[in-house]
Order: C-alpha cells, then structure tokens, then sequence
C-alpha cells in the first residue's frame, strides 16, 4: 500500500508541476518548447524508472523498443506534409510527445505491478482502469484541454485495456504504448491544435 501512495503523490507532482509551471515556463521558446516538453518527460521517466525499479527492470527492453518506434512515426508524421499541414504549430510535437507517452507507461506498468502484488490472485484487470480513470480526474480541471471529458473515459477503459494486454502478451506494453501514442495522433488530427491537448 505504501508502494501505491508514492504512485499517487509521484503522478501528481510531475503532471502537478508540468501542467502548472513547467508547460507556462517554456512557451518563451516558442516552437523549440516541445524539446524542453519532452525532455521534461525523459527527465521524470528517469526518475520513475529508478525509483520503482524493482517493478521496471523487466519492462526495460520493451520501453526502449516503443520509445524508438514512436519516435521514428512521430518524425516520419512530422515530415509528411499531407498529416503535418494539419495541425498549427510545430512539426516536432509527436516526437517529442514520444516521451510523455514512455513516462506514462512506465507509471503503468509500475501501478499495475502494485496492485498485483497487493491484491494477488484476486486482481483483475478493471482495478487498474478505475485507479487510472481516477489519477486523471483533475484533467477536467485544465481549461485548455479541448477533449478532456473524452480523455478521462479514455482512462477508464484505456487502463483496463492497458492491463489486460500488458498481463496476456509477451510484448504488450509495445501494443499499449502504441495504442497510447496512437490516441495523440489521432488528437492532433482530430483539433488540429496540440495546444490543446
């Protein structure tokens, strides 16, 4: 249970941080901010990976292989003038939203360790969903996020598919992680703005 309290507080501190200080404190460096944005999430992924490393070490080789696939599509997008011409403000926002994305998922499989070990035998996949749909409750709270209702169901039936894939697959945190940045891709698609997302 101790584990699952420094999850929280530690989720909650770096999108705390990024969403009310970090993400304002870069917009100086207009079009170069997503590097510092990704950097960001490198910088904190570090952080969660050696901090929980007894629940990451066997998901390292899988991190490394998404990361590099998500960083060559959000490149390959970002240089395909028909997808970049869509969207406003900087052709290096997927690739960077590469590791947002890595830090997220290393939370996941973190949580849904934690919780195995708490509940045991008795863990199903929806407590990972509900623990995940609840940690991204406050993002109805950020006034420029265009679809965070959308975002926050997501969540819920995301974590659940997040942890029946990454319990049933040998590379299923490679699929949830894909499914994860794909969910980005189609955003910037869809609003045409990554301001607000």
């Amino acid at each position: 249970m101790r584990d699952l309290i420094i999850w929280v507080i530690t989720w909650y501190l770096i999108w705390g941080s990024f969403n009310y200080k970090v993400r304002w404190s870069l917009e100086q460096f207009r079009g170069k901010k997503y590097i510092g944005r990704g950097l960001f999430f490198l910088l904190s992924f570090v952080f969660v990976y050696f901090t929980f490393n007894k629940y990451t070490n066997s998901f390292a080789v899988q991190l490394v292989l998404a990361t590099i696939l998500a960083n060559v599509v959000g490149l390959y997008l970002g240089f395909t003038k028909s997808f970049y011409n869509k969207f406003k403000k900087d052709r290096y926002f997927l690739a960077f939203q590469s590791f947002n994305v890595l830090f997220q998922q290393t939370m996941v499989v973190v949580a849904i360790s934690m919780l195995q070990s708490f509940f045991g035998q008795d863990y199903k996949d929806y407590c990972f969903g509900i623990m995940f749909f609840v940690v991204h409750l406050p993002i109805l709270f950020l006034p420029w996020a265009k679809l965070k209702g959308l975002y926050a169901i997501y969540s819920l039936f995301g974590g659940f598919i997040f942890s029946y894939l990454i319990n049933n697959y040998q590379l299923g945190l490679v699929i949830t992680f894909t499914l994860h940045y794909a969910m980005y891709v189609w955003s910037i698609y869809y609003i045409k703005d990554e301001e607000k997302i």
